[in-house]
């Protein structure tokens, strides 16, 4: 079972994680009202979440990579845990890390 406030980070499909590497983009589970589940609600197998990039510096990579329909993976280590697709993009624009 999986609750909100997960620790994995994010591998782009086609990628490999030792070669390519893993991102810290955390996400943020959704309810169906698109809020945050609470802390003590398991996360539904399927759903929405909010993905946050870590690390500031990785805006222009992911600018670059990110996109609607972009696949990838929620991974822990080497080990995928999640099939991700991006719905929308919302605050990863150029201004963003001004």
């Amino acid at each position: 079972m999986t609750f909100q406030h997960l620790r994995c980070d994010f591998l782009y499909e086609g990628d490999n994680p030792v070669s390519d590497g893993i991102f810290m983009i955390h996400p943020e589970f959704l309810d169906s009202a698109g809020s945050p589940i609470q802390d003590n609600v398991a996360v539904p197998l399927e759903g929405k979440a909010s993905m946050w990039i870590l690390v500031p510096q990785m805006h222009p990579l992911h600018r670059a990579r990110i996109d609607v329909g972009t696949r990838g993976y929620f991974v822990e280590g080497s080990r995928k845990i999640g099939n991700v697709e991006v719905e929308s993009v919302v605050a990863l624009d150029e201004n963003a890390d001004a």
